[in-house]
């Protein structure tokens, strides 16, 4: 029932204090991963996404934010494994950056340090990028909807904090607004004409984040879709350009 590494950004837009904490144990399969809440107060009450106040639970898996755990994405060379004890910033130009360190599914306890660009959703969550930063920028313009539809590559983080590993599936976007996923799932997506925002329903839950185009770790273009669900579970899309 661990929680460690906290770490507080102000944001003046918002007028959000924004708490990140990292839970699971620190190690490859020890579920660490990082975990965001937010006040009005710098002393809080803290809430997160699903309105839960931050506090002391017997089971605080689905307390929380989740914004990335375990995962595997189609270009990586190995899974990404224990994201955590992160920093925060925002630079000059109005970029928000999450700084942490990752370890990876090789065996050991290497890490390295990884910097990833993070956006503000409708709702004034910060979603985190799926790639490492390397100068990418929402679009002013906005994304068109007949843009967003194709065949995605998605995860889901859940809320879970174990030693699993998130992998990708199929998503498929079709252009009359619905979605399916690989294992039968459904819902519906809208995108914000003029905006990057975009939401997504899949069952109950609600997900709400941007689309965002970057480069992967293997140097390819991919449109990318980050969004925090109403259950604290953030989820990732990916599309190859």
């Amino acid at each position: 029932n661990s929680c460690e590494g906290p770490y507080i950004l102000y944001d003046e837009t918002s007028g959000y204090y924004y708490l990140f904490v990292s839970y699971g144990g620190l190690t490859r399969e020890g579920g660490y991963q990082i975990r965001q809440y937010r006040a009005e107060h710098v002393t809080g009450p803290y809430v997160d996404a699903a309105g839960n106040t931050f506090d002391y639970v017997s089971d605080h898996s689905g307390c929380g934010l989740k914004m990335m755990g375990n995962y595997m994405l189609p270009s990586l060379k190995t899974a990404y494994m224990a994201p955590g004890h992160c920093s925060m910033l925002k630079d000059d130009d109005g970029k928000y950056y999450v700084v942490y360190h990752q370890r990876f599914d090789n065996g050991s306890e290497y890490h390295e340090p990884r910097v990833h660009q993070m956006f503000v959703n409708e709702d004034g969550w910060l979603v985190a990028a799926p790639f490492a930063t390397m100068g990418e920028a929402l679009s002013e313009d906005g994304v068109a909807a007949k843009e967003i539809s194709g065949v995605y590559y998605y995860v889901n983080h859940g809320t879970d904090i174990s030693a699993e590993i998130h992998s990708y599936e199929e998503m498929q976007l079709k252009k009359d607004g619905s979605l399916k996923l690989a294992d039968g799932s459904s819902g519906t997506w809208e995108i914000k004409e003029g905006t990057p925002y975009i939401t997504l329903t899949v069952g109950e839950a609600v997900y709400k984040g941007v689309v965002a185009e970057m480069q992967d770790e293997a140097g390819n273009a991919v449109r990318c879709i980050t969004a925090a669900g109403d259950n604290n579970e953030t989820i990732w899309g990916l599309f190859y350009i």
